[in-house]
């Protein structure tokens, strides 16, 4: 089987970002379908780590620092 998306590959800024559609799939079933930018797409491909996160989470922090953390 082959794969439309392609692979995770970083784009500079200014580039049109193009929709493509995919399929979330858990135990072979479908659990949902959504469209998202190619960036995106070829990111979720590479199977990342998904977590929780707080609202001031940026891009280069760390899984441990970005983490979700009830604030007092």
């Amino acid at each position: 089987m082959t794969n439309s998306i392609p692979t995770w590959e970083r784009i500079g800024s200014g580039e049109g970002p193009a929709q493509i559609p995919f399929a979330l799939i858990l135990d072979g079933v479908v659990q949902q379908v959504m469209s998202t930018n190619t960036a995106t797409a070829s990111l979720l491909l590479e199977g990342p780590q998904i977590i929780r996160c707080n609202d001031d989470t940026e891009v280069g922090m760390t899984a441990e620092e970005a983490a979700y953390k009830v604030t007092p």
